[in-house]
């Protein structure tokens, strides 16, 4: 599956379960500084490797939030994938909440697997989007259904 069919895929679940916006962070259950294979999910969705980014999804828009540590590298891994490079202003801040913030409307929905995000993310997102009248739901994990059997990110 290219990165290209995997974004297909993604938007096709956030259609059937009222998705309006999907985030994919870069981090485990255990917010370790390095993420093991089964986890990088930013890397198997979209071919980015760097080690700090957020992915953002909308039904049509795709992008990476990340650091100027990683804009050439980024650029280079996203050509083809479907995904834009978003270049964050400043680093550990949710950026992307602001955009979705601006992007979608009233009763949007604003989904991410909880399991992946900090509890500084998850308030950072609810903080942002909820006095905009945007749902944000912690429990939806929609990469799972889409990876292969035994080897689930990689």
């Amino acid at each position: 599956m290219t990165h290209s069919e995997k974004l297909t895929a993604i938007r096709s679940l956030m259609k059937e379960q009222g998705v309006d916006g999907y985030i994919i962070p870069s981090s485990d259950p255990h917010i370790s500084e390095y993420l093991p294979d089964r986890y990088k999910c930013i890397a198997w969705t979209s071919g980015f490797t760097g080690s700090a980014g957020t992915l953002v999804i909308t039904q049509d828009f795709a992008g990476l939030w990340t650091d100027t540590r990683y804009f050439v590298q980024a650029n280079e891994q996203l050509a083809g994938s479907g995904f834009e490079l978003v270049k964050l202003k400043v680093q550990g801040n949710a950026e992307y909440a602001d955009w979705l913030g601006e992007h979608l409307t009233k009763g949007a929905k604003v989904a991410f697997d909880g399991n992946l995000a900090s509890l500084l993310v998850a308030q950072s997102v609810q903080q942002i989007l909820k006095p905009l009248d945007i749902v944000v739901d912690g429990h939806v994990d929609l990469l799972s259904p889409l990876w292969r059997v035994g080897r689930l990110c990689l």
